[in-house]
């Protein structure tokens, strides 16, 4: 879009009559030549997710140059070409019409708002703005095809070209679909099956009936059938062609589930070995997350301290269970902290009882250590207990 809308402006201003001649059609769309060139550069800066205030304040200023173009576009009195001032006073704008320059209007808004520091209600304002846009653009774009005029009206006071209208559509999509991480872009890029779905049907949606009419319309202009036989062609067309891609869309969601059902059952396999392996273990295991709230406890965890798995999933560590230092009696830092901080218990204390609700000793803690994924990321750590005989009854403030 940006190199096209540059060559068309670079022989706007040359004067250049070769490029008028070669493309006929280009010649009703010079009056919006500029502002189409000036969306393309603020869509490709505006790609770039990075903090810059340099971009921020380029993209603001083209948004108010569009702005600004349609809105004087809209607001100039007379049906006179506009003209450019100082020493390009010679060179002339057609006038485009009354809703293409809303558009521009619209289309400038969005993008100098599209960067706010703002709320939802911004960006939800922001994106309406550019769906309504290309939604109207796109039915002057159909209604074009068929011979309809701007607004319905008999006899319309430019001629717009449909390139204008495709303009608008393409723009207006490409500022919603500029960022991976907000608006319909972020719902396309989700991994779900919803997703999925919305990723193969949409186009075909949006394309099929758009290239039927448009087949439908040139046969009849070559002859080849009439207005009725041509509408049915194009339905057939078009029913069948959404009957494949969404058949195929079926299938492929099909196949979707399957892997993801199959990923579950490996999912519950997986969970049932470790939690197999951690009952073996000798002394009684927990294993928290990376916030410290417990995820599992074995068994022999449970009859060490008292309580059940269900008693503390989801709780902190530190809530449940009183760790203090077994010979001063005194409460030590947080096990969870201290593991994730240093890699293991050294240094807490010597030994560390884990007392129960009623303040008795129930368990020795006996070590700990990270739990950490393939890229070194924390994901929760793991705790081994084990009671001893002579002390797993004893009263607090009693020594060891």
């Amino acid at each position: 879009m940006g190199g096209l809308g540059g060559s068309v402006l670079l022989g706007w201003l040359l004067g250049s009559v070769a490029l008028a001649g070669t493309f006929p059609s280009f010649s009703d769309a010079a009056d919006t030549t500029a502002e189409f060139l000036f969306i393309a550069i603020a869509v490709l800066l505006l790609g770039d997710e990075r903090p810059a205030l340099a971009r921020r304040v380029t993209v603001r200023v083209l948004a108010a140059i569009v702005f600004t173009l349609g809105l004087t576009a809209l607001l100039a009195p007379g049906p006179e070409p506009l003209r450019l001032g100082g020493s390009l006073g010679r060179l002339g704008l057609e006038r485009p019409t009354w809703l293409t320059s809303v558009s521009f209007v619209a289309v400038g808004a969005a993008l100098a708002g599209f960067d706010l520091e703002a709320g939802p209600l911004t960006r939800r304002a922001v994106d309406g703005l550019l769906a309504m846009v290309g939604l109207v653009s796109l039915g002057l774009f159909v209604g074009h095809m068929h011979g309809v005029p701007e607004g319905g009206s008999a006899s319309p006071s430019h001629a717009v070209a449909a390139n204008t209208y495709a303009g608008l559509v393409l723009s207006s999509l490409a500022i919603l679909l500029a960022r991976p991480t907000r608006g319909p872009m972020r719902l396309l890029l989700r991994a779900d099956l919803g997703a999925r779905l919305l990723r193969t049907t949409l186009p075909a949606i949006v394309v099929v009936p758009i290239a039927f009419n448009a087949l439908r319309l040139l046969g009849e202009s070559a002859g080849y059938y009439g207005p009725g036989a041509g509408i049915a062609l194009a339905v057939l067309g078009q029913i069948l062609t959404l009957s494949l891609v969404i058949g195929w869309s079926a299938r492929g969601l099909a196949r979707g589930a399957e892997a993801q059902r199959s990923a579950m059952e490996r999912l519950g396999e997986n969970e049932e070995a470790l939690r197999i392996t951690l009952d073996s273990i000798g002394g009684g295991v927990i294993v928290t997350d990376a916030a410290g709230c417990v995820v599992h406890m074995s068994r022999r965890a449970e009859r060490s301290t008292g309580y059940t798995l269900k008693e503390v999933l989801g709780a902190r560590l530190d809530e449940r269970l009183r760790v203090v230092d077994g010979r001063t009696r005194q409460v030590v830092e947080s096990p969870f902290e201290h593991v994730v901080r240093t890699g293991s218990l050294v240094g807490v204390a010597d030994r560390l009882v884990v007392l129960g609700a009623d303040g008795t000793e129930r368990a020795v803690l006996d070590d700990g250590a990270p739990v950490l994924n393939r890229l070194g990321i924390l994901r929760g750590a793991l705790f081994v207990l084990r009671r001893e005989a002579g002390d797993e009854r004893q009263p607090l403030g009693r020594s060891a």
